[in-house]
């Protein structure tokens, strides 16, 4: 499953949940402070899922794309959304 905002005024990250390891590198490299995590789902995904907790914080540095070791997130424009 890809996720993504609604309303992405800049770039923003896109997450695949079928990549996804939920390791938290994405959330703990964000400058921003802008990624959270879904909640528990299971022991095979304690941490859940990343996903834009605050639209507005992201600056669209790509940071969480570039540092996500399994390339599970990935940076869309505006208009791509």
């Amino acid at each position: 499953t890809v996720r993504h905002a609604e309303t992405i005024t800049v770039a923003g990250p896109r997450f695949d949940d079928s990549l996804c390891m939920s390791c938290l590198v994405c959330v703990e490299t964000c400058p921003a402070n802008c990624l959270g995590m879904s909640g528990p789902l299971d022991s095979f995904q304690p941490h859940g899922f990343p996903f834009l907790k605050d639209e507005k914080a992201c600056i669209g540095c790509g940071f969480c794309a570039q540092e996500c070791p399994v390339g599970a997130v990935t940076m869309v424009s505006p208009e791509k959304v």
